[in-house]
C-alpha cells in the first residue's frame, strides 16, 4: 500500500522517497537506496527487533532514520508502520521539527503480533490486565507447539498471568530475570504516553480506530480514511469453457485463512462441478503449507497451488476466477485482495471480520459466513457455483471500495492541513 501510495503521489508531481525497515538483513547496521518505478527508497538494514512483546523501542533504527531523514530533508513524514523501526520515528520527527500523519494498517498499539489474535486463533481483546494475555501467548509460542508446556501455558486463564507481571513489577530493580516481564507489563503504559503525541491518525476502519482509542489515541486526532486503490486492468478469461473457479489470494499463513476454505470444500457436496486455486507462497511458511496439501487431498473438488503472482498478473489472476473467498481468521484492515477483486466486479465471500465487513454487504457485493463455520462457507459456495443470477447480482451492484484518486486527494487535503505554510 505505501508504494501504491508513494506512486500516486508522484504521478501528481509530488517528490515521495519511502524509508523502509529490513529486519531480516543479517547486514550491519546501514542505510542503502535503490527505486522502485522511480521513487528513491532508503532501507535500514540491521534493525530487527528481537522480541516484539517486550521492544518499543529499537535504537539502532533511531540512529539510522535520523541519518536517513536529515538526508532527505522532507517537508511532512507520513508513517505507515512503526513495529519494525520502533517509537523513536517520533522523537527524531519532534526533534527535527517536521509535521507528521499516522496512518494505521494494524493493532501494533494494542498488540505486539500486530493482529489481535488470541493463540486459539479466536480474535484478542487486547493485553488485559497488566498485559497478562500478552505474557500468556508469549509463553505458548516460546514452548513448543503441543508440549505439555504449552498446553498448560495455554489452559491457564489469562487474568492469572497478571500475578506474576505484578511480581515482575515490584522486583525488576534487583532481579534481572524478571525486568523483561515487567517491560511487557508496561508496554500499554509506554505506549498511551506515546500515542498522545501523534498529531493527527488515519484509521481505515472503524474497527482500527476503535482499537487506536483504547490505546490512548486522542478521539479528535485519529480520523476515519478508507484506503482506495485503483482497479486492476481488465481481462477476458484465456479458458471460458473451464470449471466454476473459486479463488484463494494471499499470504499463506493461518491467520488468512487458507486451511478454512480447504476444510470448507471438504464439505461441498459431491455434485459441485467447481476447482480451487490458492494463490501464494508455499516458502513463507512451509510447515503451514503442507497441512494446506493434507487438506486439499480431502476437498469434495480438484485444488490446484499456483503460487505468488507477479501485481502486473492480478487482472490476468482474476479473469480466471469466479468468486474470491477471503476466508480471514483475524480482524483485517481493508486487505487490497479485497479492495481489488470488488473493483473488478468479483463475487467475494468473507468471514465476518470488520476490516471486511466494512466493505462487504450480505447479499448486495458479497456474502459473509462466520469465521468459524466452515460448513456456511461450503454453503455459500456452492449457492454461487449453482446460482449464475446471483454471481451477476453481486458483481453488478453499485457498491464498490474508494478509488485510488479520491484517496489522494483526500491526503493531499491532510498534508495541507498539517504542514506549517511555510513549507509548502
Amino acid at each position: 500500500m505505501t508504494l501504491k501510495i508513494a506512486l500516486a503521489l508522484r504521478a501528481r508531481e509530488i517528490d515521495v522517497v519511502i524509508v523502509t525497515a529490513e529486519p531480516t538483513s543479517n547486514a550491519s547496521p546501514t542505510i542503502t537506496q535503490d527505486s522502485i518505478d522511480g521513487v528513491p527508497v532508503l532501507r535500514l538494514h540491521g534493525v530487527a527487533i528481537h522480541d516484539p512483546f517486550v521492544s518499543i523501542r529499537n535504537p539502532t533504527a533511531d540512529g539510522l532514520l535520523r541519518e536517513a531523514l536529515e538526508r532527505v530533508s522532507p517537508d511532512l513524514v507520513h508513517v505507515f508502520h512503526f513495529s519494525h523501526v520502533g517509537i523513536g520515528v517520533i522523537d527524531m520527527v519532534d526533534a527535527l521539527r517536521l509535521p507528521m500523519v499516522f496512518t494505521a494498517t494494524d493493532f501494533w498499539w494494542r498488540c505486539p503480533l500486530e493482529r489481535l489474535q488470541a493463540t486459539e486463533g479466536t480474535r484478542c481483546d487486547g493485553p488485559g490486565l497488566l498485559g497478562a494475555r500478552c505474557l500468556r501467548h508469549r509463553l505458548v509460542l516460546g514452548s513448543r507447539q503441543g508440549t505439555l508446556a504449552a498446553r498448560v501455558c495455554a489452559s491457564v486463564p489469562s487474568w492469572l498471568y497478571a500475578f506474576p507481571l505484578l511480581v515482575a513489577r515490584a522486583a525488576s530493580s534487583f532481579l534481572p530475570l524478571a525486568r523483561r516481564a515487567a517491560e511487557l507489563s508496561r508496554r500499554q503504559d509506554h505506549l498511551r504516553r506515546h500515542a498522545q503525541r501523534i498529531g493527527l491518525s488515519l484509521a481505515p476502519t472503524a474497527a482500527v480506530r476503535d482499537e487506536m482509542l483504547l490505546a490512548g489515541f486522542h478521539p479528535d486526532s485519529v480520523r476515519l480514511l478508507p484506503f482506495g486503490i485503483d482497479a486492476p486492468e481488465a481481462f477476458h478469461s484465456e479458458d471460458p469453457a473451464r470449471p466454476f473457479t473459486i479463488g484463494f489470494i494471499g499470504t499463506l499463513r493461518s491467520h488468512k485463512g487458507a486451511h478454512f476454505l480447504l476444510e470448507a470444500a471438504s464439505r461441498l457436496p459431491a455434485d459441485t462441478k467447481a476447482r480451487i486455486q490458492i494463490y501464494g507462497d508455499r516458502a513463507t511458511d512451509p510447515a503451514y503449507a503442507e497441512s494446506l496439501d493434507k487438506l486439499a487431498r480431502a476437498s469434495t473438488v480438484p485444488v490446484t497451488f499456483e503460487g505468488a503472482f507477479a501485481e502486473n498478473r492480478f487482472g490476468r489472476v482474476l479473469a480466471g476466477l469466479d468468486v474470491v473467498v477471503v476466508p480471514s481468521l483475524w480482524m483485517e484492515n481493508r486487505p487490497l485482495v479485497l479492495l481489488s477483486s470488488l473493483l473488478a466486479r468479483k463475487p467475494v465471500v468473507v468471514t465476518d471480520q470488520p476490516g471486511l465487513t466494512c466493505e462487504v454487504v450480505h447479499g448486495e457485493n458479497g456474502l459473509i459466513v462466520p469465521p468459524d463455520d466452515a460448513d456456511a462457507l461450503a454453503k455459500s459456495l456452492y449457492r454461487l457455483a449453482q446460482d449464475t443470477s446471483l454471481r451477476e447480482h453481486l458483481a453488478s451492484h453499485p457498491r464498490r471500495p474508494m478509488r485510488m484518486e479520491s484517496y489522494i486527494d483526500a491526503l493531499q487535503a491532510i498534508y495541507r492541513e498539517v504542514a506549517p505554510p511555510t513549507r509548502r
